[in-house]
């Protein structure tokens, strides 16, 4: 009879443990599929963070692009201006460098003309010594062959 109740006690305790493993694989795969909604949501909100995110360089890029493209030629125009500025400043030291240049060339030839009046004012004057030294020197010569 002990065999018995042990059986009966054993069978009870199995009654039990039955009982409570009864919805176990329901509530396992109650659990599974949980999980699974649970990351499959995660999963969806990181792919929508990427799209976001994705969508975000994209435009950064595009801007960037415009940004670049907005200062190369605002960059563009800085030189073109400053190069303009200095051509015109170059223009007007060049145009009073010629100016000088011009006022130099008339102080020289004004010079060379003076220069060269006064070459033929000295060869007059030298022909007219030389040929009253000439003529004085003949008359001393017929002087001095009469004596």
């Amino acid at each position: 009879m002990e065999s018995k109740s042990n059986k009966d006690a054993i069978s009870s305790k199995l009654g039990k443990f039955a009982g409570r493993f009864e919805g176990f694989h329901a509530e396992l795969d109650a659990e599974q599929t949980r999980k699974i909604e649970e990351l499959n949501r995660r999963f969806d909100a990181v792919n929508r963070k990427i799209d976001d995110m994705d969508h975000s360089l994209k435009l950064e890029s595009k801007n960037n692009k415009v940004s670049m493209k907005a200062l190369q030629t605002w960059l563009e125009n800085r030189i073109d201006k400053f190069e303009k500025k200095m051509m015109e400043s170059l223009e007007v030291r060049f145009q009073k460098m010629h100016e000088r240049c011009d006022v130099i060339d008339e102080c020289i030839v004004k010079i060379e003309e003076t220069n060269n009046n006064e070459v033929t004012e000295i060869r007059k004057e030298i022909e007219t010594v030389t040929s009253e030294l000439t003529s004085t020197v003949s008359k001393f010569k017929l002087r001095f062959d009469e004596a």
